[in-house]
């Protein structure tokens, strides 16, 4: 994965965000939960539902308080930050990834805190989780733009004449994990752009409202075509985005790491996606033997049929795991 130095973001953003004292993470003060107002279904945006919930995109509802977009930008720029986790996507645009959990304490407690995923689930339609920590708190940063956001490489997109610049969020794709909630850590008063638009099942674009600092949006992207447009006139255009997966072991998880594989440091990424799925995996296993066991004890003799059909679903889940831990 090519590493850049972060001298394509102007001093006076990263001093700025520096100067936040930092604090611990506190739910009753830095969480602005709000419902938000409406949220698209896939009928609404004429397509099959073929995810994990009805639900396909919300409206940006309010998330986060002032503070605790401040202390996110005082971490997300802080200067052993940036020397470890960024990575320029393109001429005046970058991100930070995989400063979670160890180097960004603030962010990790936010998006694990129960009261977080309490709102997160009920805005998504179902109980969810983080995906790993890998993808907690991953940050794109847009400056100045001036529709050169078609320099930059979309997820899964890269080839060896792109190798110049990591991938990023713009371009259109589909995400890896099922949920996302992307957060704007930028003012948009003023801003021309940096909305999320979303392809319909006809193929018009639909664009979500535009955020405000502090707004969340919830997506289900790994099902949903998407790209984040780039805010011009000047402004900068900070998001961030953190990925999630159902808490269930017995949902469906389609989780691929294209969009991902090639921004990621690998042993991490695949100890904690191997990690996620052996455990889902071995309480998939320890329901079918104690329904296996149930049915001895009631003497209701043994289901073939079901037992095979459970262990093709098995084996297609171990499929898709080999085909995700690509030998590099």
């Amino acid at each position: 994965m090519p590493r850049h130095n972060a001298d394509n973001l102007p001093e006076s953003l990263v001093l700025a965000a520096r100067a936040t004292k930092p604090v611990a993470f506190d739910p009753a003060k830095h969480l602005a939960f709000e419902s938000p107002k409406s949220i698209l279904t896939f009928q609404d945006i004429g397509q099959d539902n073929n995810g994990i919930s009805p639900h396909a995109v919300s409206e940006p509802f309010p998330l986060f308080t002032e503070e605790a977009i401040m202390q996110m930008r005082a971490e997300i720029f802080r200067e052993d930050i940036l020397s470890r986790y960024y990575c320029a996507t393109g001429r005046s645009s970058g991100q930070v990834r995989g400063h979670v959990p160890n180097d960004a304490t603030f962010i990790r407690d936010a998006w694990n805190s129960p009261e977080l995923l309490e709102v997160v689930s009920k805005v998504a339609g179902v109980e969810l989780v983080p995906a790993i920590d890998y993808d907690i708190g991953h940050a794109n940063i847009m400056i100045n733009a001036d529709g050169t956001e078609n320099d930059c490489v979309a997820p899964g997109e890269a080839t060896d004449a792109s190798s110049e610049y990591c991938e990023s969020a713009f371009g259109w794709h589909r995400d890896s994990y099922p949920f996302v909630v992307v957060t704007m850590l930028s003012d948009c008063e003023g801003m021309v752009g940096g909305e999320t638009s979303i392809r319909t099942g006809s193929g018009e674009i639909m664009k979500a409202r535009g955020p405000a600092r502090g707004t969340a949006v919830v997506m289900q992207g790994r099902y949903v075509d998407h790209q984040a447009t780039a805010a011009k006139g000047g402004r900068e255009r900070i998001s961030m985005v953190t990925s999630f997966r159902p808490k269930s072991h017995q949902i469906k998880d389609e989780t691929t790491l294209r969009g991902v594989r090639n921004i990621s440091d690998i042993p991490t990424l695949y100890t904690q996606y191997t990690e996620y799925k052996l455990a889902n995996l071995e309480k998939r296993v320890h329901d079918e033997l104690a329904k296996l066991r149930q049915s001895q004890q009631a003497a209701m003799g043994f289901d073939v049929g079901q037992t095979r059909n459970w262990l093709t679903e098995q084996r297609s889940f171990l499929d898709s795991m080999l085909s995700e831990l690509q030998v590099h």
